[in-house]
């Protein structure tokens, strides 16, 4: 089988529900949601595998430019046009906080890794650092040492990756107080860590993508073919950092192979500029955004089966998202042989349930914790006596 055949070339599902372009599509982190922003002001929530809408997020003034969740889901922050870093309660909608500092348009927003702190950055050339626990709306740091626009963050536990205009990538080691850069001589409009925490890739306005070794800042390799010379178009690595994958200002997605830089892969994706791409952190299944007012989710035909049909046919409770919090979430669940289960059900005590994504592993392995526990889930879930049957062997055999 080719490399070419495992990646998300096959379009899944259309999301449609923004009034303009998307400037931003993000998998949340277990991949299981994604939130997109765009030029209505608006943040929404979706169900990317079902095609479902779940919430509208609106307090923007003006167009949202980037957005990022939680690892738990619970809080998200969004900035945009209107110059502020809004901070948000995912559950309730409700804006718990606005920061404001930055002088000019903010184009990317990032958590740091305990969701304590929120980085932002800007076309007012600085890099600021907001405390979401403090009620203090003014940043704990600034960074102003770029000559143009700021334009895309990377975040590890300890450092701050900006990519800007001027065409440098700069580096801020927190913990060292340091501060790296390296000059790519061509603007750059984005910058994405690779899985390994080794390399960063930078997206330039010349429609070439640069590797980057992060230690030394060698580079290691260019990757051509697509269109960016005006929009801001996303790039990314797969979760496997096999594969390099960018958007085009034609409307196409390319894919590269990492090491040799060839193209193995391109396809139209939207009818206009493509101008984000999100990768899954498991499957081989990706979301792409347009100026076209879309958001499209992508996989490969001969994988993510067992993963996708997991979530089409349950409901996902992450913290912060629970059936009291989204009367939404109700109305949204299809019959499941025949019925309806229970939110409250499918939500083990003081567990996380997660996707999928291998054939080999047993839905549900909660359910195994006792014989009387899962016969009663399955008697609750409205199963006649021969379908109860076959779930117990299938689970325990």
């Amino acid at each position: 089988m080719s490399g070419s055949e495992l990646l998300p070339k096959k379009e899944a599902n259309v999301l449609k529900g923004h009034e303009g372009a998307v400037l931003a599509a993000r998998f949340n982190r277990d991949g299981n949601y994604c939130l997109s922003c765009g030029k209505d002001r608006t943040i929404r929530l979706w169900n990317p595998y079902r095609g479902i809408h779940i919430k509208t997020y609106k307090s923007h003034g003006r167009e949202v430019r980037d957005v990022h969740v939680t690892p738990d889901n619970s809080k998200l922050c969004s900035c945009g046009g209107d110059r502020q870093v809004f901070y948000w309660d995912v559950s309730t909608g409700h804006v718990i906080r606005k920061f404001r500092g930055h002088d000019s348009e903010v184009n990317a927003v990032k958590f740091n890794h305990h969701a304590a702190v929120v980085v932002s950055a800007g076309y007012d050339r600085s890099v600021r650092a907001w405390d979401c626990r403090s009620h203090s709306t003014e940043p704990i740091q600034a960074c102003c040492l770029f000559f143009y626009s700021v334009m895309s963050l990377c975040l590890t536990q300890s450092e701050i990756l900006a990519g800007s205009v001027d065409g440098s990538v700069r580096t801020f080691d927190i913990r060292l107080g340091r501060e790296i850069s390296d000059n790519l001589g061509q603007p750059v409009n984005c910058v994405s860590l690779s899985n390994d925490g080794n390399c960063v890739l930078a997206g330039c306005l010349d429609s070439t993508l640069r590797l980057l070794d992060r230690t030394t800042g060698e580079l290691l390799q260019e990757y051509k073919g697509h269109t960016c010379k005006s929009y801001k178009t996303d790039c990314c690595l797969t979760n496997s950092d096999a594969h390099v994958v960018s958007g085009s200002e034609d409307g196409s997605v390319f894919f590269w192979d990492l090491v040799d830089a060839s193209v193995i892969s391109s396809f139209r994706a939207h009818s206009s500029v493509v101008t984000s791409v999100s990768y899954h952190p498991i499957d081989c299944c990706m979301i792409t955004s347009s100026v076209d007012g879309t958001i499209r989710v992508w996989n490969a035909s001969n994988s993510c089966e067992v993963g996708r049909e997991y979530l089409q046919t349950q409901t996902v409770v992450t913290k912060g998202m629970t059936e009291s919090n989204y009367p939404e979430l109700k109305r949204l669940e299809r019959r499941f042989w025949g019925c309806r289960p229970s939110l409250a059900h499918l939500q083990p005590p003081q567990r996380d349930m997660s996707c999928v994504s291998n054939s080999d592993q047993r839905l549900w392995p909660w359910l195994k914790e006792s014989c009387a526990s899962s016969m009663a889930f399955l008697v609750r879930f409205g199963m006649s006596r021969q379908r109860r049957l076959r779930w117990w062997w299938f689970l325990y055999f």
